[in-house]
């Protein structure tokens, strides 16, 4: 081995790494991993495996994989002088220092390499006599063109964009700048409305040279085919370098021309292991009275290039990618794309690209207005050892435990339509617009033809993430759902549910379309309805009682109304105790509107010619604002 003999480095290290000793944290022996077994200073037994208690230097000299006979570990600090290899599921965690010094050290994708300590406390790592350190990522797979793209950010230093991704033309490989971004108005019309696209279409550049840790970027899978491809595909890239540690900070930019838009801009998770989202978004979440100095808006989105490029959707391009593609997720919890895929867990993998918001009453710390700037920061506390496993393209006591109560309510149709919203019952959130960190707006400007969202009283907005008190949750508790449709075909719709925690895994869940006086067990079955085409806020709530009548209500037992089918197609409607009647709305069975009439008398008589001999609901309002809803039956 060239360079310094091993035993004049062996007493460099040593005098090197006890610093870590003086913080009281790790041991003061020396284990040794000759190829077979653990050797150990001390009088330890020999195959003792190393802890941070135990050693205060690990010394891999032959080489090491993790598997089920010699798995994960952690340490003080770490000489790698063979080859350490980290398989998928498992993890080594060291406190202090890493020298790779002429060895190897080579992480899955799933696997996870850690170190500890923020700040003066934040070990070093190095490499040195030809030493490397690798780790190796794949994509989802593209679905039918190499133009898809995946979000990436580098978990090694200085690493050129090119090196790591061979494959793209030059042009396909980019940074997300957001000092450039700008969104005043409707791109290509006058309509002074954010639609999250930038205005002059210049916010993506072309990426060269080193990437820098913890910024994102943009790449696609492979230069256009001349000849038919093999899709769908997916992509591979190697990060070979130094890996990144300690307190990293990325500058982020917004436009204060624009105090309406979403100052978007594309961060990264800089390091060889996943990173706990709830670190990362309570250390950068804007809050003024909780984290005065933060900057981010607190919800994190994910790229899934679920669907294909269409001169359909908007943007600046002659094909653009849908708006509907992103996963999204915050402390509340994650739901996915509109488009589909994988609902996003609390955690960003390694080589994870992400997008944030800069928010708009945040302090900044540089730029020149109208365009500032400040950062987003990351930090070796947000490192887990587990959790590596959910790529946008179980675990030890670093991972948190979770005990939430989540419902996802899933929207789908019978042509194609899906859309995900979640109501999670979370320590500190409460049933007020507590900010993107628990409640993330939903995107309402990609043109999706049918959405779901929930709603909150103390806000306009329209919400794919909805974050309440645990104190919430009880049969007096009521979630407001909202739906547009804009497909004026016949569609059936169908809303559904997902639950997790003991509450909602031990309660029902009902389903209460207050258009039909309808409430369903959504806990045993899903709900299948029709709708017009329009904004419905009023139809679709959550309940957890199954006592739907209002006080306002009358019992269709009580006799209130009369409905006589007379000659010619006419129907007449009588309703007693000197009401009159308001309206009258009919439907089929499958809740699609077939009339909707108008009334202003105790009795009214209607021609319902398009009407065929079956069975219908008649709902009808009276002017005390009592409804009353029937079953008819034409012959």
């Amino acid at each position: 081995m060239n360079g310094i003999p091993y035993f004049k480095r062996l007493a460099l290290l040593i005098v090197f790494v006890i610093s870590a000793f003086s913080y009281g944290q790790c041991g003061t022996e020396t284990a040794t991993w000759n190829g077979s077994t653990w050797i150990w200073t001390g009088g330890i037994t020999a195959g003792t495996v190393p802890t941070i208690g135990n050693a205060l230097l690990t010394v891999i000299t032959g080489n090491y994989t993790t598997n089920a006979t010699n798995g994960s570990f952690s340490a003080c600090n770490l000489t790698i002088l063979g080859t350490l290899n980290i398989a998928n599921g498992y993890y080594i965690e060291i406190e202090d220092a890493v020298t790779v010094d002429g060895g190897d050290i080579n992480v899955s994708e799933q696997g996870a390499f850690i170190q500890n300590g923020v700040n003066l406390l934040a070990g070093t790592f190095i490499t040195i006599n030809s030493g490397s350190a690798s780790l190796v990522k794949t994509t989802r797979n593209y679905v039918d063109s190499g133009l898809h793209y995946t979000y990436w950010s580098s978990p090694v230093t200085n690493n050129d964009i090119t090196t790591v991704f061979p494959n793209p033309d030059d042009g396909r490989r980019f940074f997300y700048d957001g000092s450039n971004f700008l969104d005043e108005h409707t791109v290509g019309t006058t309509n002074n409305t954010p639609d999250d696209i930038d205005d002059d279409g210049n916010d993506w550049q072309v990426a060269t040279g080193a990437m820098t840790p913890g910024l994102g970027y943009a790449v696609t899978a492979i230069a256009p085919p001349l000849l038919p491809f093999p899709f769908p595909y997916n992509d591979s890239a190697t990060f070979t370098g130094v890996f990144n540690t300690g307190d990293i900070e990325v500058t982020i930019y917004r436009n204060d021309n624009e105090l309406m838009d979403s100052n978007w801009n594309l961060v990264g998770n800089p390091y060889p292991s996943a990173i706990n989202l709830d670190d990362f978004l309570d250390l950068n979440t804007y809050d003024f009275s909780t984290n005065p100095t933060g900057t981010i808006g607190g919800t994190v989105y994910l790229w899934t290039h679920m669907s294909t490029a269409s001169g359909a959707n908007p943007g600046n391009q002659v094909n653009n990618f849908s708006q509907d593609d992103y996963a999204t997720v915050n402390k509340s919890g994650g739901t996915a794309a509109v488009n589909g895929g994988e609902t996003p867990n609390k955690y960003i993998p390694s080589g994870q690209g992400f997008f944030v918001t800069f928010a708009n009453n945040a302090p900044t710390t540089g730029g020149t207005l109208p365009v500032l700037s400040n950062t987003v920061k990351f930090n070796n506390d947000m490192r887990v050892t587990g959790n590596n496993d959910q790529f946008f393209k179980t675990s030890n006591s670093k991972n948190k435990p979770n005990n939430t109560n989540r419902l996802w309510v899933n929207l789908t149709s019978d042509n194609g339509v899906f859309n995900q919203v979640l109501v999670a019952y979370i320590d500190s959130a409460t049933s007020a617009y507590d900010g993107e960190v628990f409640d993330a707006p939903k995107n309402t400007s990609s043109g999706a033809p049918a959405i779901l969202y929930t709603l909150i009283d103390s806000s306009n907005k329209k919400f794919v993430i909805q974050g309440k008190s645990p104190n919430d949750l009880d049969e007096h508790e009521i979630v407001n759902l909202g739906f547009k449709t804009t497909i004026d075909v016949a569609t059936l719709y169908t809303l559904s549910a997902q639950l997790e925690g003991d509450y909602l895994n031990n309660n029902t869940v009902y389903l209460k379309d207050n258009l039909l006086a309808k409430t369903h067990n959504l806990t045993a079955s899903d709900y299948s309805f029709t709708s017009d085409t329009g904004e419905f806020n009023d139809r679709f709530q959550i309940v957890f009682s199954n006592k739907t009548l209002a006080t306002n209500d009358i019992s269709e037992n009580e006799n209130s109304l009369r409905i006589t089918a007379l000659d010619n197609d006419r129907v007449n409607f009588k309703a007693s105790n000197h009401f009159n009647i308001n309206t009258v709305r009919i439907y089929d069975l499958l809740g699609r509107p077939l009339y909707n009439l108008k009334g202003a008398n105790s009795s009214e008589t209607y021609q319902l010619s398009k009407l065929k001999n079956t069975v219908y609901i008649a709902k009808v309002e009276l002017s005390t604002g009592a409804i009353i809803t029937k079953k008819v039956i034409k012959r």
